[in-house]
């Protein structure tokens, strides 16, 4: 029994210790902290060490931590299967708000008939060309683009929903295609006159 316990917090020590010199190193890729991303952290930390927890409050001071080594181990095991859960229910709470972003998006530009929009896809050059045509229809009209490289639909939807003023003519698009049909998707939510 002291054993395994002892196996398992070494295991735990040196696991910490090799991410923490990872660290140091700057080896680790610093995630990008999104909404969902620290929903993941939080619910998959919690799903991890509440049962630990719990455990270790009830053991009196006497007590054979067997059980919390055991449980350690088994929490370390399901890890994966745990955070796989999270990001697969935080997948359908996330995607139920970017159908409707996209839906209020798609409503706000059938709002605006008078908007010539502009879509730019293909596989190479889109950020230059929508760059090229700003600068030349923005000398003449009110016109907005999305930033940067934004050219997915949820980009799109953001780039209408808070940027789109009345004044505004013209809309030039950047549409990206990572899977098959989004150009297509992106189309129905802005609605580009010129390809």
């Amino acid at each position: 029994s002291w054993g395994f316990q002892l196996f398992v917090s070494v295991l735990f020590l040196a696991e910490c210790l090799q991410a923490l010199h990872r660290g140091v190193q700057r080896k680790l890729r610093r995630p990008r902290l999104t909404t969902k991303a620290l929903f993941i952290l939080a619910a998959s930390s919690i799903m991890a060490f509440v049962p630990v927890t719990i455990l270790i409050a009830q053991q009196d001071a006497n007590a054979d931590f067997s059980q919390v080594t055991l449980l350690m181990a088994l929490v370390a095991i399901l890890t994966p299967d745990l955070v796989s859960m999270v990001v697969l229910f935080s997948n359908q709470i996330s995607g139920f708000f970017r159908k409707r972003t996209y839906l209020k998006a798609q409503e706000m530009r059938l709002s605006r008939s008078d908007l010539a929009v502009i879509g730019i896809t293909g596989s190479f050059g889109k950020t230059s060309v929508k760059e090229f045509l700003y600068s030349i229809l923005s000398k003449r009209f009110d016109t907005l683009k999305t930033e940067k490289n934004i050219n997915t639909e949820i980009g799109i939807s953001q780039t209408i929903l808070e940027r789109l003023r009345p004044q505004h003519h013209i809309f030039v698009a950047e549409m990206g295609a990572y899977e098959r049909g989004e150009i297509k998707r992106s189309c129905l939510i802005a609605r580009p006159k010129i390809g």
